[in-house]
């Protein structure tokens, strides 16, 4: 048996089952990516960098990516795509969820993190 994320509670499960009734394609795909041996990893890397020796390469946890689930009227998810500036009632905390901003956006949404805290 396995631990389901510390993110899925009762009060989101229907959310989360609807975003990916509504996104099966995507879900079929990350769990295609996510259970990809080590052999199969490597392959799809020489295919940018044919060279790639398994030797001098090794698997590691690099994160987890946040993606915005809203409930919609219907009380489903719907997935979010794009950045997000999520901050807190009192202000003293914020995030930025969805979409790693690039390098052309980044002072941007930082500038408006700061101006919704302070």
């Amino acid at each position: 048996m396995f631990d389901l994320p510390r993110s899925v509670e009762f009060d989101n499960i229907m959310s989360l089952l609807g975003a990916g009734y509504q996104n099966l394609p995507l879900v079929k795909y990350l769990i295609k990516q996510v259970s990809l041996s080590f052999k199969d990893r490597m392959d799809m890397l020489r295919e940018f960098y044919p060279e790639a020796s398994d030797d001098d390469w090794k698997m590691v946890v690099a994160g987890q990516r946040v993606q915005i689930i809203k409930r919609n009227k219907k009380g489903f998810g719907k997935l979010e795509f794009g950045t997000e500036i999520i901050v807190s009632k009192d202000k003293s905390i914020a995030a930025l969820l969805g979409a790693s901003p690039g390098a052309s956006t980044s002072y941007s949404v930082m500038q408006k993190v700061i101006e919704k805290c302070f």
